[in-house]
């Protein structure tokens, strides 16, 4: 199924093709708010409970973040 998920308010939007790897880029300009990510394709009957949050945050607290997670993520991929 695809989808098309956007974020109004960051003014991004971009296509989730299965099988696809897909990219966006985005830019928040403030620290510490949330945002709806929604999808804007009409991809099946439970289309209108597909909402995820974008949380922002300060470059430091990202790089905490990632680098706590990204070693948990690949090592579940079987990535050493």
């Amino acid at each position: 199924v695809h989808h098309n998920i956007g974020v109004p308010e960051l003014r991004a939007k971009t296509d989730a093709i299965p099988g696809q790897n897909t990219y966006t880029w985005l830019e928040a300009t403030e620290a510490g708010n949330r945002y709806a990510a929604k999808c804007y394709e009409l991809c099946g009957s439970q289309h209108s409970y597909m909402v995820s949050y974008v949380l922002t945050e300060t470059p430091e607290n990202f790089r905490a973040w990632y680098n706590e997670t990204s070693s948990i993520n690949t090592s579940a991929a079987g990535i050493p």
